[in-house]
């Protein structure tokens, strides 16, 4: 029985890719009940294969909610993953989860949070792959970013690429699914929105580049190229904001504007996509050198405020102890 719910998991995982959270989350969630109710007639003492799956039905359901944009009920379901792991002993999931917290808290624009919860995670005792340290490295340099600590960012950064590069297929087949996808293509993917915060335009906009012309045309909702599209129009708001008359950034918003003439939705293929790829990074990097050194120390760049920031005071007493 819990063998046919595994596959189901599985397949929820790769029609994610397409279908996206609000037309997943009504069969997941119906299977947690389900599941639940099997629990509930196990012999105490048994249940742990139940438990388990239940921890990862649940943190699967938080990430739905967080991509439909309700960071409550994806915190919430995050929690009950946790209890779920924690009564059966799989540290593991235990230490995934706090960087699931972590990454809900950056939704929530919550830096100390977001640092804290994924430093946690590399605390957790028990057997822990390398991969999921580099992870939650890579989740504290986002959350550094956030704080426009540039030095802690690129250190955090640098320890998750170490520790991917000399573990780059340590992870046992129990692990989180996202642990067997995880590697360093994904680390630079995930880092361009942190360069951004850094102030780091040409960067970020490199990075995002590389990943719009490697996204295959099937995987048209993929959240990655989600990402990327939101990265880009990030962007596009800073510079509109800044400089709304210079000609490159005029002309980078009317180029967005055709790729994605409803928001940050992905366009009607990869090809298309990689195709104004690099139309768009020429016109990013025109703005760039239009605007100058004020591009790159643009408050708009970063969500915290830097004179209020108590992620900005406590690096500031890390360096007075030094």
């Amino acid at each position: 029985m819990l063998d046919y719910f595994h596959t189901l998991l599985e397949q929820h995982f790769t029609a994610d890719k397409m279908l996206g959270p609000r037309q997943l989350l009504g069969p997941v969630l119906a299977q947690i009940q389900v599941l639940d109710e099997l629990r509930r007639h196990t012999r105490p003492g048994t249940t742990e294969p139940t438990l388990r799956l239940l921890a990862q039905y649940a943190e699967f359901a938080g990430w739905l909610h967080q991509d439909a944009g309700d960071t409550a009920a994806a915190m919430w379901w995050s929690h009950r993953a946790s209890e779920w792991a924690q009564a059966v002993g799989d540290y593991q999931m235990v230490a995934y989860m706090l960087i699931r917290k972590s990454n809900i808290a950056l939704a929530d624009a919550d830096p100390v949070g977001v640092v804290d919860l994924a430093a946690a995670a590399r605390k957790v005792p028990g057997p822990v792959s390398p991969k999921l340290h580099a992870l939650a490295a890579q989740q504290e340099a986002r959350g550094w970013a956030l704080c426009r600590d540039a030095d802690t960012f690129q250190d955090r950064l640098g320890l998750a690429a170490e520790l991917l590069r000399e573990h780059p297929d340590d992870v046992n087949e129990d692990a989180p699914v996202y642990l067997h996808h995880y590697n360093l293509a994904t680390l630079e993917e995930q880092s361009a929105s942190g360069y951004r915060a850094c102030g780091q335009a040409e960067i970020a906009v490199a990075i995002l580049e590389r990943q719009i012309a490697a996204t295959r045309a099937h995987l048209h909702r993929d959240t990655g190229s989600a990402r990327i599209s939101a990265e880009l129009h990030t962007l596009d708001r800073i510079l509109t904001h800044r400089w709304p008359t210079l000609p490159a950034a005029v002309e980078l918003h009317e180029a967005l504007a055709t790729a994605w003439p409803h928001g940050c939705s992905p366009p009607p293929s990869a090809d298309a996509l990689a195709g104004r790829s690099e139309r768009r990074g020429a016109l990013v990097r025109r703005c760039v050198t239009a605007g100058g050194p004020g591009l790159r120390r643009c408050p708009g760049v970063v969500r915290v405020s830097v004179g209020s920031s108590p992620c900005r005071r406590s690096a500031a007493r890390r360096r007075r102890r030094r």
